[in-house]
């Protein structure tokens, strides 16, 4: 049951992310997901941000530079993103986010 709980707080951190549109509290909030989940790499970051939607590339740069930074005090944390791989993919014109449909 603890996993599930983690996985379910994990899940929220993201929506968190997602719902944030002032850049800096985007930032604070990253940096916070960063220190939470610290095998979560630039790939991950930016595929949530690509979901996200307009982020410019300087806001973005901002951010990875930020996660450079941080230095996790243990490497002993929630271990959520260490198995799962980012594809490289392209957002066209008219795909939804999640790339499940197309209009």
């Amino acid at each position: 049951q603890s996993s599930v709980i983690w996985l379910n707080k994990a899940i929220q951190d993201v929506a968190e992310i997602l719902k944030i549109n002032d850049i800096e509290a985007l930032k604070v909030e990253v940096a916070a997901f960063v220190r939470n989940y610290p095998d979560v790499r630039k790939e991950h970051i930016s595929a949530i941000l690509d979901i996200k939607g307009k982020i410019s590339k300087g806001a973005r740069r901002c951010i990875f530079k930020q996660m450079d930074d941080i230095c996790p005090n243990d490497n002993h944390g929630n271990k959520l993103f260490q198995g799962i791989k980012v594809s490289k993919w392209r957002r066209r014109k008219n795909d939804c986010c999640l790339l499940c449909c197309r209009v």
